[in-house]
């Protein structure tokens, strides 16, 4: 019995070595060197590489490791600490591009016009290359960010108000009309005082007040709110939280962000002849780089994002000659 297991096991071996031999004599090596040319073979064993395969193989290998050092990097910021932030501020170190889900608008003193929230605007045939804005960003959330750049360039309005002392210059109005706002923001009348209202459906108003901002040098104003609180900042720094009393107006479909210029006052009436001329509140009043976010950002952000305050030779509109001329006037500001 033991003898014919050996037989049979020799006999398995022997097909299997002239298989393998077999295997040998018929298998072709594939040219490297071009078609036509025969295979050269190297003191190791292995054929000559192709040329040119080297070059492609260190590609290879770069990507490769480039997928490797990602997936790294994303199980450190998600297990460990974070390395990529969603929003200037936020922790980490590598902004992600395309997260930012907050508008920009009134860029320059040419795309400055009134934002419709929620609805496109309706054209107007009599201005047919005016700009049409629009937002849905901050529309019916009651939980809402914006900034904007002011400069302020007359601080002496009591001579354009006149008898209406007791109408602030306001340069930010939002709400369904004029006489409606749902958030003013306004500048004092006789000190450098900016005020941030806010109003309910009776028209109550809750106030953050902001004291000694800049005269005649770009300053932002940012505004937080939420269903319960309203912080006001200026240049990035916190400075006033105001705990809300009621339910304030929230930014609502069809409602309309109305650029300075169309913040008009209509004196009223005094039953002697017609009323007085219409006044402009934001004369003298600068705006530009209005951001709208659709949630409460963080005091980091806020910060963050001072980097791109506007300048006051945009505010002044200069035009300079040379980049040395403009970099001159930016460091003297």
């Amino acid at each position: 019995m033991d003898s014919e297991r050996a037989k049979s096991a020799a006999e398995a071996i022997k097909a299997a070595q002239t298989l393998a031999k077999s295997m040998k004599t018929n298998v072709k090596p594939v040219s490297t060197q071009g078609p036509g040319q025969p295979t050269k073979i190297q003191p190791s064993g292995l054929p000559e590489p192709i040329k040119g395969g080297g070059l492609m193989g260190a590609f290879m290998y770069f990507v490769a490791g480039l997928l490797a050092l990602g997936i790294i990097l994303m199980i450190i910021d998600y297990w460990f600490f974070p390395i990529f932030k969603r929003t200037p501020g936020a922790p980490g170190f590598i902004l992600i591009p395309g997260t930012d889900k907050s508008d920009l608008f009134w860029s320059t003193f040419n795309d400055v016009g009134n934002i419709k929230i929620g609805l496109p605007p309706k054209k107007d045939s009599s201005q047919p290359t005016a700009v049409q804005l629009s937002t849905t960003t901050i529309e019916g959330q009651n939980s809402y960010s914006l900034t904007l750049d002011i400069f302020i360039a007359d601080e002496y309005p009591q001579q354009t108000i006149k008898s209406h002392k007791d109408v602030q210059r306001t340069f930010f109005l939002m709400g369904s009309t004029v006489a409606m706002p749902s958030m003013t923001i306004s500048l004092d009348n006789e000190k450098n005082t900016v005020y941030i209202n806010v109003y309910d459906n009776n028209a109550r108003i809750q106030t953050a007040v902001l004291d000694n901002v800049p005269v005649h040098t770009p300053f932002r104003v940012g505004v937080v709110k939420t269903a319960y609180a309203m912080e006001a900042y200026l240049n990035g720094l916190l400075v006033k939280t105001v705990q809300l009393r009621s339910r304030y107006l929230d930014p609502t479909t069809g409602d309309t962000i109305f650029a300075p210029s169309n913040i008009i006052y209509v004196p009223p009436s005094q039953g002697r002849g017609p009323s007085s001329s219409p006044i402009n509140l934001a004369s003298g009043i600068k705006v530009l780089n209005l951001r709208l976010f659709g949630e409460a950002i963080q005091p980091s952000e806020m910060r963050a994002r001072m980097d791109d305050l506007t300048s006051l030779s945009t505010f002044n509109n200069k035009k300079h000659k040379n980049t040395i001329s403009a970099l001159l006037d930016e460091f003297f500001a």
